[in-house]
């Protein structure tokens, strides 16, 4: 019957010759998103092209009607990026931007942090699966980069679910290499689903922020608009008033966010250290009893084999 564990301990370095495939994959992957972003920022700067900010237009329409539509089609997109290795950095400022244009900040950071959540999540789960059962090789590449991983496979199987919400939380690993490593260790997939509950800080800010880039243009969209009508002296005074609260909340707010999220990773980590510095001095301890034990059976072995000659 299958189990969800795997021993604890990893397979052979797989040698030069992988991780040069591993090289190239990489290569390639890297110049498609090259690609793919100068493509965006030319056609995004070119009034004549205009076909990034056409589909953008119609997506922010369609997300604005279709909320919920828009939310599981947002986490499918992020489920392949996580699998395919593409980094979410930019695709999670992604959805503050777009469900905050869409929705208002609230409601877009709401949704928005959950899209990602969802997609990260089960995006993690597949990878997770892949790299214990098929793509073992890949994880094993993955493995030997990150000195810190030895350590913790010491110590997964007994704080596997402890250890794998710190290390979501200070993400001293990165995120898409990570899903696939943790395929190697021994924490069962129940632990490691819930371990996905650490990217919630990151998440949230993340999206924050980008809803509030996405707050700070619709304002000034809306200034442009306000100068392009006659209004009077003091419609103008008062909401020129209120786009300057707005923009101090927002900026206080993700500044305050940012903050939040150093700190709740500076303390994960520092538990980290604390849990493997632990479990290096548990071994350590262990080492010296199993040579103690070696030094008296020795020592009981030496007195025997000189009281029986005397005997004789």
């Amino acid at each position: 019957m299958a189990t969800d564990k795997m021993p604890s301990g990893v397979l052979p370095d797989t040698g030069a010759s992988k991780g040069k495939k591993e090289k190239i994959r990489k290569l390639c992957l890297g110049l498609v998103l090259v690609g793919l972003i100068i493509y965006v920022i030319v056609d995004y700067s070119v009034p004549s092209l205009g076909n990034v900010n056409i589909v953008l237009s119609d997506f922010l329409a369609w997300v604005e009607d279709n909320p919920i539509e828009g939310v599981f089609a947002f986490a499918c997109v992020y489920m392949f990026c996580t699998v395919a290795f593409i980094p979410g950095s930019l695709l999670t400022l992604g959805a503050g931007l777009v469900f905050g244009r869409a929705l208002g900040i609230g409601r877009g950071v709401a949704l928005g942090s959950f899209a990602v959540i969802l997609g990260a999540s089960i995006g993690a789960i597949i990878a997770f699966i892949l790299g214990r059962y098929v793509l073992q090789d890949t994880a094993q590449v993955l493995f030997n980069k990150f000195k810190i991983m030895r350590a913790v496979d010491k110590a997964i199987e007994s704080q596997g679910l402890k250890l794998c919400l710190l290390l979501r939380l200070s993400p001293v690993v990165p995120f898409n290499a990570f899903n696939y490593i943790m395929g190697l260790t021994a924490i069962s997939l129940k632990d490691y689903t819930i371990g996905c509950l650490g990217i919630i800080p990151g998440t949230v800010a993340y999206v924050f922020i980008g809803s509030s880039a996405s707050g700070i243009g619709d304002m000034k969209g809306n200034d442009e608009e306000q100068n392009d009508n006659t209004k009077d002296a003091d419609g103008e005074e008062s909401s020129s008033d209120n786009d300057t609260v707005f923009l101090i909340v927002i900026i206080v707010g993700a500044i305050a966010t940012v903050i939040a999220v150093f700190l709740i990773s500076w303390y994960a980590k520092k538990a980290l250290n604390r849990i493997l510095n632990e479990v290096e001095l548990e071994e350590n301890q262990d080492g010296k009893d199993l040579e103690n034990c070696e030094g008296k059976l020795d020592e009981k072995k030496s007195n025997k084999d000189n009281v029986e000659p005397s005997k004789s």
